[in-house]
């Protein structure tokens, strides 16, 4: 798995050669005060097909803490539907941070981190 972070966006990108390029972006609603954070992703084929998912998760959850639900729940979606997602995107600088990072994760985020990379590894 490679990570990286640019113009705003994390891009995981599968070492998969010649499959079909399915591409998931995902991103999340955290309302201050909320008792449910709102999770959107989309995977779309080279062709243009789309399937997605928006759901709330009820909790109270930091932005970044959303931003890795719905990655979550995007790479599960992938995988429940046996899709092969080649390049995954999100617009959230912390959650690019907290997935780069080699120090261990403490806190509430840290299962969410575990299970992003874990799926992606059985993506791969």
């Amino acid at each position: 798995m490679l990570l990286c972070f640019s113009s705003s966006l994390l891009l995981l990108f599968s070492s998969q050669g010649n499959k079909s390029a399915l591409k998931l972006n995902t991103d999340a609603a955290v309302r201050q005060g909320a008792l449910a954070v709102g999770l959107g992703a989309t995977i779309r084929d080279d062709n243009g097909r789309v399937v997605a998912i928006a759901k709330p998760i009820v909790g109270i959850f930091t932005a970044t803490a959303g931003e890795l639900l719905a990655l979550r729940e995007g790479l599960l979606l992938a995988k429940n539907y046996n899709l092969n997602v080649l390049i995954a995107e999100v617009d959230a600088f912390s959650v690019a941070s907290v997935l780069n990072s080699m120090d261990p994760l403490l806190g509430d985020a840290s299962f969410i981190v575990n299970d992003v990379k874990a799926l992606w590894m059985c993506a791969e």
